[in-house]
């Protein structure tokens, strides 16, 4: 095991760039925000927002402060103290878990596919939970479900087995809060969850610069609850964004940066962590 592993592409010039555009962009356009309720709370703690385009714009003084009240470290924890992990990795290595959201199962011995199942994610959970090299466990989207209550019944199987940490992923607005009361009803309490966190939520932008609802509820109940958020940017070079790497890398950039002032806004000092997904569209 390599101990202190560290990769680093750019240099702090160039960084210090990307970070110099981000705030210029984010207090000049700003991003799309499609939440009433989101807007209020963002106009109330000192963002500039446009009620009838929805469009938000930080203030260079508000990202800085966000900056400053985001927790450089937290812990995500599983059902048991032993499979707490805490980020950043104390020895600068990474942590692994399954993928997110497939809906097609690739069965080992005919290498045929098929639907993903709700017995697939109790068995990926089993699965987890065994292997010592998965430090936590995300659910794939079980077809034989309706659509709207998928991930709901695949963090409820989750839960029954595995006693490690969950990555939580929404896929509509109206499953946010059942996603977290299912949570709250396996910590005990709110107290309880807010102290030992056993799942923590992605957020995403839909790129180029948007927040759709479900993203914007994420980010209120996440505060409401103490839990993390992984805040996510999917941009596809070529097609959601510039088909340059910088462009690319610089888009994701704004658009985690604005969820994590988002996220800072309606609650100084929730856990967040940046979860970029670069795609890039094939051209033929």
């Amino acid at each position: 095991m390599i101990d202190n592993l560290q990769l680093k592409l750019l240099s702090p010039e160039k960084v210090s760039t990307i970070y110099s555009k981000c705030v210029e962009i984010l207090s000049s356009k700003g991003i799309k925000v499609e939440h009433p309720s989101a807007l209020k709370i963002l106009s109330k703690a000192g963002a500039q927002v446009d009620f009838e385009t929805e469009q938000v714009r930080f203030p260079k003084d508000i990202i800085e402060m966000a900056l400053r009240s985001v927790p450089h470290g937290f812990t995500l924890a599983g059902k048991n103290e032993s499979h707490n992990l805490t980020f950043p990795h104390p020895k600068r290595q990474f942590y692994a878990r399954p993928g997110t959201g497939a809906r097609n199962y690739l069965e080992p011995d005919s290498k045929t596919y098929r639907s993903t199942t709700l017995a697939d994610v109790a068995e990926l959970g089993q699965l987890v939970e065994a292997l010592d090299e998965m430090s936590f466990c995300a659910y794939p989207t079980p077809r034989d479900l309706p659509e709207a209550t998928a991930d709901i019944h695949a963090l409820k199987t989750l839960f029954e087995n595995t006693s490690k940490h969950i990555m939580v992923q929404p896929y509509s607005f109206g499953s946010v809060e059942y996603l977290f009361q299912l949570a709250l009803a396996v910590a005990g309490s709110t107290e309880a969850l807010r102290k030992q966190s056993i799942i923590h939520i992605l957020a995403c932008c839909i790129t180029p610069l948007a927040v759709k609802d479900m993203d914007a509820e994420v980010i209120i109940q996440s505060a409401r609850y103490g839990v993390p958020i992984g805040l996510a940017s999917l941009p596809s070079a070529g097609a959601t964004s510039p088909a340059t790497i910088d462009g690319t890398v610089l888009l994701a950039s704004i658009e985690i940066l604005a969820q994590l002032v988002m996220s800072q806004l309606v609650k100084p000092g929730l856990p967040v962590y940046g979860f970029p997904i670069f795609f890039t569209l094939d051209m033929q």
